[in-house]
């Protein structure tokens, strides 16, 4: 194009700003792709500004139609008797540095009241207000469709408004920057926000999602406000007298809390508050966004924000867009016994027992969860233990047997616990601890009874059981010893020893599964001992 042609589509100009001078009230500037350099500023009359996304409705336009500030100058400044039926859409706009005394890095606007829809906004720098959008004066417009994203100014890194009333629907406010507000700075605004995705910006002050002051009354519905930062009101910074109303919306993981504000200055209802809040239908549970480590921030399938909005609606900005998500349980810590705990176990230790502790996990998805605690040993075996609670009294006679049975006097052991929600498994943060085990004095009062007199077969303990049984017997002597399981028909099914063994006393242990490693049906079976002439043979019930 050129600015010696007539503007038509057969000789189009070639800069924005001429084709608007030519221009008449109320018409269209069709911009074809490319890249535009030069200032743009509207005022006096309106007309309708758009790539060929307007008369096309191809999204490819609006990134391949290009208002560049070339890190230098205004990109675009709308003011004065200004109306919605300017329009402006389909185009990207990056790299301005703000137009009037640093304000709105991306678009100006002043005592206007354009629409602004289907535009990208970013990589702008208002040095003052307003890194994406600068409204100031009574400029209300309908921003629908916008993302606002990686723009920076001292206050408004995406939007700045004062004094306006604005209309921001289905829009996305991104990685912004600021000093207060970093995703929204209102003063003196009672904008509607509906829609809209005010995620991943960063304030160093104040306002990390949107920053209310000077009376300003917002009201925001089905929106999401997450992993925003600031020093001061992570999600949203109340102050001045100024009263956000929430509706259908979710704030969540904003650091280093949600809101800032006073309980009352805020009313919030039918929404999912981290950390909880007073209203209305509200919950705090974990939204389960699809990937929000990537800036997906749609809903999970199993999203507890699915349908719990005012008359069913959902709450947050942005729709179901993955199947379930998983979360595995959450961190937690062992208390006690704390590490390098040493027990002394002397006479009369039937009764005792040693109470292991750690903290609760949680499960944001609502699943059972188990807690496995197990020992490490090189000398000696114990077995793990299963439970569904944060606590378990453990005998001593556990870990007497387990030392006598290799006829050692003490021990160390690594104790640590894990919880599984049947899918993830998490440790414990700060496991294993150390615990040393004395039983010297127990092994010296029973060295008597170390060596059985004669031969036996014990009952399994538990039993009934489920999953795991201990099976103790005894020798006199050495002996080639068989030990099997049989199922009520008499069939063989396990064969637990088949060796040479010299005199002692021992424990095995069965965990109901078959010769080839299948877990066997709950019943009644049978085990049997044959130890040279010695033959014994006992029941037991496997549970389910």
């Amino acid at each position: 194009g050129s600015d010696n042609n007539d503007g038509s589509a057969d000789n189009p100009f070639s800069s924005i700003q001429f084709a608007y001078q030519r221009a008449d009230e109320h018409d269209t500037i069709l911009v074809h792709p490319g890249i535009y350099n030069n200032e743009i500023w509207i005022h006096e009359k309106n007309l309708v500004l758009g790539s060929l996304y307007l008369s096309t409705g191809d999204t490819s336009f609006i990134r391949s139609t290009i208002i560049d500030g070339d890190s230098s100058d205004c990109t675009m400044a709308i003011y004065g008797n200004i109306d919605s039926t300017t329009r402006i859409t389909g185009f990207t706009i990056q790299n301005g540095i703000g137009c009037v005394y640093g304000q709105g890095g991306g678009i100006y606007v002043e005592s206007a009241s354009p629409r602004l829809d289907n535009l990208i906004i970013k990589n702008n720098i208002g040095g003052t207000n307003g890194g994406g959008i600068c409204l100031n004066e009574n400029s209300n417009s309908l921003i629908d469709r916008v993302v606002l994203k990686s723009n920076s100014a001292e206050a408004g890194g995406g939007l700045y408004s004062f004094n306006s009333n604005p209309i921001i629907t289905n829009s996305s406010i991104q990685n912004n920057h600021s000093i207060n507000g970093a995703g929204i700075f209102l003063e003196l605004c009672s904008p509607h926000i509906e829609n809209v995705n005010i995620t991943d910006n960063n304030a160093i002050s104040n306002g990390g999602g949107i920053y209310c002051g000077l009376s300003s009354y917002p009201e925001i519905v089905n929106v999401t406000i997450s992993n925003n930062t600031a020093s001061h009101g992570g999600g949203i910074l109340s102050t001045h007298s100024s009263q956000p109303v929430l509706i259908n919306s979710i704030l969540w993981s904003d650091s280093p809390n949600e809101i800032a504000s006073q309980s009352d200055s805020l009313i919030i209802n039918f929404s999912n508050i981290h950390g909880g809040w007073q209203g209305t239908g509200n919950i705090n549970q974990n939204p389960l966004f699809c990937m929000p480590e990537s800036g997906d921030y749609t809903l999970a399938e199993n999203s507890p924000c699915i349908g719990s909005g005012q008359e069913g609606l959902n709450m947050g900005a942005l729709e179901i867009g993955c199947s379930s998500v998983n979360l595995p349980p959450t961190e937690f810590s062992l208390l006690n016994p704390e590490n390098n705990f040493q027990l002394l176990i002397e006479q009369n230790y039937e009764s005792q027992s040693l109470s292991f502790r750690w903290e609760n996990s949680e499960d944001d998805n609502g699943d059972s969860l188990a807690y496995h605690i197990y020992f490490d040993s090189e000398g000696f075996l114990i077995d793990t233990i299963e439970t569904r609670d944060s606590e378990i009294e453990i005998p001593f006679s556990y870990f007497i047997d387990a030392l006598t049975l290799h006829n050692i006097n003490n021990g160390t052991i690594l104790w640590d616990v894990s919880v599984t929600d049947s899918i993830d498994y998490v440790s414990s943060n700060n496991g294993p601890f150390s615990l040393f085990i004395e039983i010297s004095e127990i092994l010296s009062m029973n060295k008597t009874n170390i060596i059985p007199d004669v031969f036996a077969l014990y009952q399994n303990y538990p039993n009934p059981f489920n999953p795991m049984t201990k099976i103790k017997y005894d020798l006199p002597n050495d002996e080639w010893v068989n030990i099997a399981i049989y199922d009520i028909k008499g069939r063989k099914i396990k064969s637990l020893v088949n060796q040479n063994q010299n005199l002692g006393r021992y424990e095995i242990r069965w965990d109901g599964r078959n010769d080839f490693g299948e877990k066997v049906s709950a019943g009644l079976f049978f085990y049997s001992i044959q130890a040279g002439i010695f033959y014994s043979t006992k029941k037991m019930v496997l549970l389910k």
